[in-house]
């Protein structure tokens, strides 16, 4: 099917498939790590890949998505958004090296001094990565980017499990993110084909990159505080030894979240973007389309991690200290659904160009969400804290539905459905096995399994027949021939 909805649906299998091993090789490297370490160590770790991450993302201009979403795709547009990808590398490694001291005062761990500045190597790497990554995405043809994904990832696998068992430190951790990579970024200049990235710094290239990066920045570093407030705040307060736990079970929480953003960052926004370059009525049917599709497909998701959680840090952790981690993932998985629903409908509004609107929606939720923490973690401790996290990602997820309402994108109710849908599903097979097991001489954790067949078993049918629905109906849709802004130079000039 030579059509941007085959892409589309092919992009979507590989995309799901390819998660998947990616997070199963990802939980494999955390289990086997935690059996040499212990929950402080995860939580220094953890709060290393919110600094480096903060730093990286904090400082995007929407490089990558200027790639994907811009009609134009010339040796000068492309290698001007490389050089300055480049150059932001640069300037971010020496600011994270700096902030190594800096850190080790505030938190009172020495050994970050040396941490920080060894990991922001990755962000040298990350930056310097082949812009092929991106413009590949553009024609959705993510195969060989995936691929990519997967074997750089394997390699910190192949890394942190040898160094955890000879350290028992997060240096084990710290040089799987930098290793991984360095195979990433090695792999991203070798393997894709293309033409190599030059350093060029063409002006007008540069002014589309900024007019619309402009309100990615603001955007991005707003989003970046409401997700990762937690990392921030929390070791500050509670101290490394609790946030490891919590940062075990955000990992595993984030399994459904970063599958399912895997899809629409490959394959939905660059959807989306054709759409929006054809007319605004076409990203209207296409976007209520895919949420057909998607919104049941991530329920399934997430619903599924909420029944299994217990009984898998019950049996996959040695540690007893990491077997909390069960329950409090149950919890985290609410706010980190409201989290997807509001980076998917985002999606919309960067297909629509909608910069300033993302930058809105973030500020409002972060203000929400610092002001809420705080206050809950005043009143109630820690439970305090997470309720207002859930409260911030509510927020937030209404304030984007808002916005493209007003665009006419009417999201809002079908995400309200599905939420109360979600909701009320995780209520039984969560809640009731923490009721019957009293009665029945069970852990809850071996009922809630039973729980998950019960919920999930069926909306698994829902789901692939929501899928045939969205897959038939794709024939309607415009085929590449229609969309001359999504074609490669060598299609548009056959």
């Amino acid at each position: 099917m030579s059509t941007a909805a085959g892409k589309a649906i092919h992009g979507t299998v590989l995309s799901v498939v390819t998660q998947f091993v990616s997070q199963l090789m990802r939980l494999i490297s955390q289990i086997v790590t935690a059996w040499y370490l212990s929950p402080s160590e995860f939580g220094v770790n953890g709060f290393l890949v919110v600094v480096t991450t903060g730093l990286w993302l904090v400082s995007d201009v929407g490089i990558g998505a200027s790639v994907v979403r811009s009609a134009r795709d010339d040796d000068d547009f492309v290698d001007t958004a490389w050089t300055l990808s480049v150059v932001r590398g640069l300037a971010l490694f020496v600011l994270g090296a700096l902030c190594g001291p800096v850190a080790a005062h505030v938190y009172g761990e020495p050994r970050l001094s040396w941490l920080l500045p060894f990991s922001s190597l990755m962000i040298l790497f990350l930056s310097a990565e082949s812009i092929q990554l991106y413009t590949l995405q553009r024609r959705m043809e993510i195969k060989r980017v995936l691929v990519v994904d997967l074997v750089s990832q394997a390699a910190g696998l192949c890394i942190s499990i040898p160094l955890a068992m000879q350290t028992g430190s997060v240096w084990a951790l710290a040089a799987s993110a930098v290793g991984s990579g360095f195979v990433r970024f090695l792999l991203s200049h070798t393997s894709l084909g293309g033409k190599r990235p030059r350093l060029r710094w063409d002006k007008a290239a540069l002014g589309e990159i900024f007019s619309f990066g402009q309100w990615i920045f603001l955007s991005t570093l707003l989003s970046f505080l409401a997700m990762r407030w937690d990392g921030i705040s929390l070791p500050w307060l509670q101290g490394f030894a609790l946030f490891g736990i919590y940062n075990v079970a955000s990992i595993v929480t984030s399994v459904p979240r970063e599958i399912a953003n895997q899809v629409t960052s490959m394959v939905l926004t660059p959807v989306l973007a054709a759409a929006f370059r054809a007319s605004p009525d076409e990203l209207r049917r296409r976007l209520a389309s895919s949420r057909s599709a998607y919104l049941p497909a991530a329920m399934l998701l997430f619903l599924g991690a909420a029944t299994t959680a217990p009984a898998f840090f019950l049996l996959a952790y040695k540690n007893p200290e990491f077997h909390a981690a069960g329950p409090m993932a149950q919890v985290l998985l609410v706010p980190m659904w409201f989290a997807f629903l509001q980076e998917a409908s985002s999606r919309a509004m960067v297909a629509d160009g909608d910069g300033r609107g993302l930058a809105l929606t973030n500020g409002i939720k972060v203000g929400v969400t610092i002001l809420s923490t705080l206050v809950g973690f005043t009143l109630g401790g820690f439970q305090g804290f997470i309720a207002g996290s859930v409260l911030g990602a509510l927020v937030g997820v209404v304030a984007v539905a808002v916005r493209l309402g007003q665009r006419g994108l009417p999201v809002l109710g079908g995400e309200l459905g599905a939420t109360a849908v979600f909701l009320g599903l995780g209520a039984v097979a969560c809640g009731g096995p923490l009721l019957l097991a009293p009665a029945l001489g069970v852990h809850a954790a071996w009922l809630t399994l039973a729980g998950c067949v019960v919920v999930c078993g069926p909306l698994f049918f829902v789901v692939v027949k929501r899928v045939k629905a969205v897959r038939a109906e794709s024939v309607t849709w415009a085929s590449d021939d229609d969309l001359p802004a999504t074609k490669t130079p060598a299609a548009a000039a056959a």
